[in-house]
């Protein structure tokens, strides 16, 4: 597994049909303990999913265009018979 260092990503909404709402950033999991992410780069196209186990108590202090550094490992997710890209952070750094 390599781990790699990402500067200048911003957290970006996604919208959430299902609760009726925009959210940068979500605790997820038992008692909320982990952080799901959406990324994209500062000066750039594209965007990426990101988990982060247990950095759920981050979700309430990153906002919609928040810029960050992310130290991360990028693994393959399959959920549901689908297999995304996603990246697995080990730290997080907010601007």
């Amino acid at each position: 597994e390599r781990t790699l260092s990402t500067t200048g990503l911003r957290v970006i909404s996604r919208l959430r049909i299902a609760m009726g709402f925009f959210s940068p950033a979500e605790a997820v999991g038992a008692d909320s303990k982990h952080l799901k992410l959406h990324l994209k780069p500062l000066n750039g196209s594209g965007s990426i999913n990101g988990i982060s186990f247990g950095e759920g108590h981050l979700a309430t202090a990153l906002a919609s265009g928040q810029p960050c550094d992310v130290l991360a490992s990028v693994v393959e997710n399959d959920f549901n018979g689908q297999t995304t890209l996603e990246l697995m952070a080990t730290g997080i750094r907010m601007h």
